[in-house]
């Protein structure tokens, strides 16, 4: 079995389960089915996006790749592609290890924090590594979409925040599944090419 295989197994489980969570609308949040009888839910979609983040640094065709170049910002921001999943898998442990209905407010507020701190890296990527001006438009308008639908859901309550974590699960979902396939289709066409 292809290693890649693995991954979108976990990517594909977490966003229906998310989805399912959402459906089923047990909790304005997936975190807020922290110690409900939904726990295991809970359990089951960050223990999926960790598994696709931590497996994504394993064995990311582009995990070797240096993402440095914010096209709107001067400076640079070296980072090696598999560092900021390793970092992200780290986050969503985070998120999962402190729930959100804990009695300790620290504990709260640490869920709060790692929670944006894994949405906002989940993001970075989608804003250095694409190469061509296509790649460059479509990323930023995932990005858009991803930041859009979770605000108005999140801030604005026009659906829940569930919802709101299904579309940015989604979108990093499809930035997934593009950057795995995106190698494969490079060197299909080199083959074709050279033999």
């Amino acid at each position: 079995m292809k290693k890649d295989i693995i991954v979108k197994i976990f990517l594909v489980s977490a966003i229906v389960a998310g989805v399912v969570a959402a459906i089923l609308n047990k909790a304005k949040s997936w975190s807020q089915l922290d110690q409900t009888d939904y726990n295991p839910l809970l359990n089951f979609i960050l223990g999926c996006i960790f598994a696709t983040y931590l497996l994504s640094f394993a064995f990311h065709p582009l995990k070797e790749k240096e993402i440095t170049v914010i096209k709107f910002f001067k400076w640079r921001i070296p980072f090696i592609l598999k560092w900021v999943f390793f970092v992200n898998a780290f986050f969503y442990l985070m998120v999962l290890t402190f729930g959100v209905n804990h009695s300790s407010e620290l504990f709260q507020a640490l869920h709060i924090g790692f929670t944006g701190a894994a949405i906002l890296t989940g993001f970075l990527p989608m804003l250095t590594l694409p190469e061509t001006k296509k790649g460059h438009l479509i990323a930023n308008t995932g990005i858009v979409l991803g930041v859009v639908g979770f605000l108005l859901g999140f801030a604005f309550n026009l659906y829940s925040t569930s919802w709101s974590e299904s579309i940015v699960a989604v979108i990093f979902g499809i930035f997934l599944f593009i950057t795995f396939n995106a190698k494969e289709k490079v060197i299909k066409l080199l083959k074709r090419k050279f033999t």
